[in-house]
């Protein structure tokens, strides 16, 4: 599968806001090492684990986070969890996510702009089917849908980035059925900044 998202020119340039933060498990970390991703938005940094879920993200990441949201400037943070839950248990911790979201978004949503990612989607009949499903095909993807269902209705279309939607309608490439390539990766890098520009003007050119 490709994908077709069209890039516009220049980088990005949030008015007001010191950078762009984005938090997730392996997804996000190999995003990380993509060749010049950032040059689209250089104020980029990864908080990124493989395998990681919601104990990390709650014991690790939270206070890494809350550390860079406490400098007094204004920040932009993507969370991009949930996969890694889900393949153990239907609900992939979703209640945990809400509480702990919910504890950022009172503490740091009034200066900060925070949003949700969905969990994107994975092959069907990759190895989390064959393993996690016993062979189910769908199986991962039932899941991720209705996950990412519960998390666009709690939070709404301002805070959700739906880019498992628009992966679907345009195509992605994955070389495992769970990962993706370098290209994908920066074809949602590029998806979630476009989103996140709908909402945040962009700062005048010099």
């Amino acid at each position: 599968m490709s994908s077709g998202i069209t890039k516009s020119a220049s980088p990005y340039k949030f008015s007001g806001y010191e950078d762009l933060i984005i938090v997730g498990d392996s997804r996000v970390y190999y995003m990380s090492k993509i060749s010049n991703i950032t040059k689209r938005y250089p104020n980029t940094k990864f908080i990124g684990l493989i395998g990681s879920g919601y104990s990390w993200l709650n014991a690790a990441a939270v206070p890494q986070l809350k550390k860079a949201l406490s400098d007094g400037k204004k920040h932009i943070v993507v969370f991009n969890h949930g996969l890694n839950d889900l393949k153990d248990q239907a609900s992939g911790h979703y209640d945990d996510y809400i509480k702990l979201y919910n504890t950022i978004q009172s503490s740091y949503g009034a200066k900060n702009k925070i949003y949700f990612m969905s969990v994107n989607p994975v092959i069907d009949g990759s190895r989390l089917d064959r393993v996690q499903g016993n062979g189910e095909v769908g199986f991962m993807t039932n899941r991720i849908k209705a996950f990412n269902t519960k998390m666009k209705n709690y939070w709404g279309e301002d805070q959700y980035l739906d880019i498992y939607d628009h992966l679907i309608t345009y195509g992605y490439d994955s070389y495992d059925g769970i990962h993706y390539t370098y290209k994908t990766g920066s074809d949602i890098y590029e998806q979630l900044l476009m989103m996140i520009a709908k909402q945040i003007p962009q700062a005048p050119k010099p």
